[in-house]
Order: C-alpha cells, then sequence, then structure tokens
C-alpha cells in the first residue's frame, strides 16, 4: 500500500465521508439549470457594475463574458485598466 493511501485509510471519518456522499439525493437536471440560470444571471449583473463603460460598450455578448471569454482587443483594455488600477491602490496605501 502506497503511503498516499496509508494516509487515507487512517482517517477515521473517511468512511463517514464516503457514506454521506453515497446517500447524497439523485442528480436534479431542473434543479441545476435553474441554479445555474439564477448564478449566471448575477455574474451579469455584477459585470455590468465593475466594468468601465467604455469596455462594458465593446463586449458582444455578456454572457459569452462571464465564462471567461472575450476579444484580444477587450483583454487588452482590461489588463491596462488592471495596471492602472493597482497603481493607483499603491499610490494610495503610500
Amino acid at each position: 500500500m502506497g503511503e498516499e493511501d496509508q494516509m487515507v485509510y487512517h482517517m477515521p471519518h473517511i468512511e463517514k465521508l464516503i457514506a454521506e456522499y453515497d446517500a447524497r439525493p439523485p442528480f436534479d437536471e431542473k434543479k441545476c439549470k435553474e441554479e445555474f440560470k439564477e448564478m449566471m444571471e448575477c455574474s451579469f449583473q455584477d459585470q455590468v457594475k465593475r466594468l468601465p463603460r467604455g469596455i462594458y460598450d465593446q463586449i458582444a455578448d455578456i454572457r459569452v463574458f462571464t465564462l471567461g471569454y472575450c476579444t484580444r482587443e477587450v483583454m487588452r483594455q482590461l489588463k491596462k485598466q488592471s495596471a492602472e488600477n493597482t497603481k493607483l491602490m499603491d499610490r494610495v496605501l503610500k
């Protein structure tokens, strides 16, 4: 038995965790879709509040942006904005 396996084997609560995992309710696809939709809507609203208007206006689909995708130009502007924010924060902290 490998060292990693021995570590797991000697964990007294591992069997309880496994039992809890096995006893979980069946996957509810409808509920999962509803929760995902709610999370994404909150993320859309958050992005609108956080992004500078000039950058936000260049995003074709906020849903795709919220999933982590954007054009190179938008990414370049976000990095520039981030660098400016870091400089401002450093100045305030000094």
